[in-house]
């Protein structure tokens, strides 16, 4: 349904009686000047709480959540009392005025969807015959007075070839029971620019020729149009972290800030693709079967090949928070990707037991800080993998190195390469890897690490710190300092510099896994 037009009653002699009262206020020329040819303009009677400046105050944010009504609207009772029939939460309320002989060019609002939670409602208060407004290349007649829902998240466009100025009451309202059931169709979730722009960035986010430092902006918009699928954006009921016996698991809330860390995420999207192309058979039929554990909120890493779908896949996802697994539900019941799920758990993943008829081909946990502290990815990357030998698992190895550095060059803002060539005596003390895990005893508590040599020679302002590079499949990697994944961590341990002076390292399997210099 690209347009509706709804039961609600407007009287549009009261409306233009309060248009008179500010026809000859200073109207704002809209603040994308690409999107129109002519005059559009816009006086805000709703905006964005506490703002002042007359461009933010117009435009109509959808991440803002509080509004308040500007002083216009003392000059506009009946706008007002109209707005108060509407049983649903009013966001910004704009009049806004397209010029005779404008025009506004064809374009779409990805942020005006029903299964956003958003709807934009028209009332045309001063219109013309040769007024016309395309949406998805269909003309809609809207006579003044009268209140429509528009689908703006469609490709639409505006012309006006009268004689008159157009003016229309534009609200940007959240839906809800009330507003949903004045349309007598459903906007179906799986067939709307927001699935397409999805998949548009999951192919930008995917090909390898475009380095991942330089789609910050595509993966902040993928993140945030999946948030929109969700029943209710997180909040401060989901912010606590959960102890376990073998780490710390992150909140849902949490867990959607560390999607933002974006070379990582793009990094382990795109291993988590070229592990599933190799695993898969030309000749097989038979879908590439993944364990997603700690898949978080979004599970955002596996979103890519959901919504592109170009290989078979059958994925597990597993998060030990409920706020999680209702909210990666609910996005993949709105792209209609079910037929892609094995099964939405709850659980925690070290009670997780694989059934010997259902054995993945690829184990992906992601769960994870620098120094390998805090988290539960060793110990549980061995749990899995220990039922399912076979499976390639993500990432492929984990190594933390002692190394040696000036703070003062380390944390300053040189190049990062410049860094590196200040470092000194890096020795790697642990190397995590499918064989390394396979061969740990089911019950261990412990591994042991290689040791430290201590430098002959220490300067007096050099510091130990661990340094942690990723090798998530094949040659895709992530070194040191691209992610707060791999930045460096100091080492908790006074060192004495002197020949065959050496410290020995464990690394502890908890409640928080950490390692230890003796």
């Amino acid at each position: 349904m690209d347009a509706k037009k709804l039961p609600i009653r407007c009287s549009i002699d009261a409306l233009l009686e309060d248009l008179k009262n500010i026809e000859r206020e200073d109207w704002l020329d809209h603040f994308v000047p690409d999107n129109y040819s002519g005059e559009w303009q816009i006086l805000t009677l709703r905006g964005p709480k506490g703002e002042t400046h007359p461009i933010r105050l117009a435009y109509s944010n959808p991440n803002q959540t509080e509004f308040e009504y500007t002083p216009l609207i003392n000059f506009t009772p009946n706008i007002r009392a109209l707005l108060e029939q509407f049983n649903c939460t009013v966001n910004s309320v704009r009049l806004m005025k397209l010029t005779s002989k404008s025009i506004i060019k064809e374009h779409s609002d990805y942020d005006l969807e029903i299964s956003q939670g958003n709807a934009r409602l028209h009332i045309p208060l001063v219109t013309h015959p040769d007024v016309n407004f395309v949406v998805n290349n269909q003309k809609t007649e809207m006579k003044a007075g009268e209140c429509w829902y528009l689908n703006l998240a469609k490709k639409h466009y505006v012309e006006n070839f009268s004689p008159l100025d157009r003016i229309h009451l534009v609200i940007d309202v959240k839906v809800n029971d009330w507003l949903s059931s004045l349309m007598t169709e459903k906007v179906q979730n799986n067939d709307t620019p927001t699935q397409q722009k999805l998949s548009d960035l999951a192919k930008t986010l995917l090909n390898q020729n475009l380095q991942p430092d330089t789609l910050e902006k595509e993966l902040s918009l993928f993140v945030t149009l999946l948030l929109s699928l969700t029943p209710e954006n997180l909040n401060s009921n989901t912010h606590q972290n959960t102890q376990t016996t073998l780490g710390v698991a992150l909140s849902p809330e949490n867990a959607f800030e560390c999607a933002k860390d974006f070379i990582r995420t793009i990094k382990f999207m795109r291993g988590l693709s070229s592990a599933i192309v190799n695993k898969s058979k030309p000749t097989n039929t038979k879908p590439v079967e993944v364990i997603y554990a700690g898949c978080g909120p979004l599970a955002i890493i596996a979103m890519p090949i959901i919504l592109l779908n170009k290989i078979p896949i059958k994925l597990t996802v597993i998060d030990i928070h409920k706020a999680s697994i209702d909210s990666v539900q609910s996005i993949i019941e709105s792209l209609d990707k079910t037929q892609l799920i094995n099964d939405f758990l709850c659980n925690d993943i070290d009670r997780f037991i694989i059934k010997a008829n259902a054995q993945p081909d690829v184990i992906l946990l992601e769960i994870m800080q620098a120094g390998l502290e805090n988290e539960a990815q060793v110990a549980l990357s061995k749990h899995l993998l220990k039922q399912a030998p076979e499976a390639t698992i993500i990432p492929q190895k984990i190594e933390v190195d002692a190394i040696w550095v000036d703070p003062k060059i380390e944390f300053s803002t040189a190049d990062i390469e410049e860094k590196r060539l200040k470092r000194t005596h890096s020795q790697n003390i642990l190397a995590v890897d499918k064989d390394l895990l396979l061969n740990l005893p089911t019950k261990a508590t412990y591994i042991e690490c290689k040791d430290i040599y201590v430098p002959q020679v220490l300067a007096d302002n050099y510091t130990a710190m661990l340094k942690t590079e990723i090798k998530i499949y094949d040659d895709i990697s992530l070194k040191d300092n691209e992610s707060g994944l791999t930045s460096l961590r100091i080492i908790p341990h006074q060192f004495t510099a002197g020949a065959d002076n050496k410290v020995s390292a464990k690394y502890y399997l908890c409640e928080h896994p950490y390692f230890d210099f003796q």
